[in-house]
């Protein structure tokens, strides 16, 4: 075999080579890309959606820096643990491939007062939603337990309603609750659903 044929032979199982490599590396991108789908799955996770508080004024109770945890699914029903804040709340199957949406609550003193306070609000958003037909969002508002407090006592309004958050649950750290009027006053679909779904929520 002549020089230049070894040289091409060379050159041609180099590119095979590469091609090889190529194809593996876009193999396991595919990969990756799949395994974070959390559409339709019996087991997906949401992870590192990374939450910031701020507050208004240095007597404002603050809310923590946090990372929502991640969403399990199991088959039935299916179920969403938050380790951050520490609650846990079920689904029907009608729910699977649902979205969570991480906002904030806003509040203000009451009586005048200028202090406003801030904190995470949690929003669950069932999959059928759709700009031209809206289902009924399940919007859960995490409060510290000094938020609550001014909450409960009236000393702080979280909105233009005349009455307050109703309550879900609390454990060591954190009180969870429902804003005022968020259900009833919409023409959103399922809402009686969303309602019975609320009384899944366990705090832990």
């Amino acid at each position: 075999m002549s020089k230049k044929q070894n040289t091409s032979v060379v050159i041609f199982i180099i590119f095979i080579l590469i091609a090889v490599i190529f194809a593996r590396v876009i193999l396991k991108y595919q990969n990756s890309r799949n395994a974070n789908l959390v559409n339709n799955t019996n087991t997906s996770k949401i992870v590192n959606t990374q939450v910031t508080s701020e507050t208004a004024s240095s007597s404002t109770p603050a809310a923590a820096t946090t990372t929502v945890a991640s969403t399990e699914f199991t088959n039935s029903p299916l179920a969403y643990k938050n380790h951050t804040y520490g609650f846990t709340i079920n689904f029907p199957k009608s729910w699977m491939g649902y979205k969570t949406m991480v906002e904030f609550w806003n509040g203000v003193q009451v009586n005048g007062g200028s202090i406003k306070y801030k904190g995470p609000e949690i929003i669950f958003r069932n999959p059928n939603w759709t700009e031209a037909k809206p289902w009924q969002d399940i919007p859960v508002m995490i409060f510290t337990k000094e938020q609550w407090k001014l909450a409960e006592s009236e000393d702080m309004a979280v909105s233009a309603a005349p009455i307050g958050p109703s309550k879900l649950g609390e454990n060591t750290n954190y009180v969870f609750a429902l804003p005022p009027r968020w259900v009833g006053f919409t023409d959103a679909l399922g809402q009686d659903e969303a309602q019975k779904i609320t009384k899944s929520f366990v705090a832990f």
